[in-house]
């Protein structure tokens, strides 16, 4: 059976197994291969820092994501389709890396997460917008 996620190591396999099926897929790929200049070092540790706090309550975030998507957002925008397909490949990762009751958490956060970025960068493209 496979195990929960109890450390920064699950964490970092997480989130590299992740963004390997991202930068493959055809819906959210493009995002990361050509709208953003990324420096993958940086995400990735960006992103291990972000799970790491919400998961395992360390506190090691050190970045706004919702402020580095209102930004994204604006240069090309995202659609429902796109915050399903990141929810979707999110999940069968989690999935298919761990089971248990912070991997259930990790789902329930990362489904939250979906809805509050959509609804924060929905307004990003409307006149008048204050970041």
């Amino acid at each position: 059976m496979k195990g929960d996620i109890t450390n920064r190591a699950d964490i970092e396999l997480l989130v590299e197994t992740f963004y390997t099926l991202v930068l493959g897929d055809d819906t959210i790929g493009l995002y990361f291969s050509y709208v953003v200049n990324l420096s993958w070092e940086k995400h990735i540790l960006g992103m291990s820092n972000f799970w790491e706090a919400v998961l395992l309550d360390n506190n090691v975030l050190s970045n706004a994501i919702i402020t580095h998507h209102t930004a994204l957002d604006k240069i090309a925008a995202f659609h429902p389709q796109h915050y399903n397909r990141w929810l979707l490949l999110w999940t069968s990762t989690v999935y298919q890396l761990h089971r248990g009751p912070v991997a259930t958490k990790d789902i329930a956060y990362a489904k939250a997460m979906e809805c509050l970025v959509n609804k924060k960068t929905s307004p990003s493209l409307e006149d008048g917008f204050i970041q």
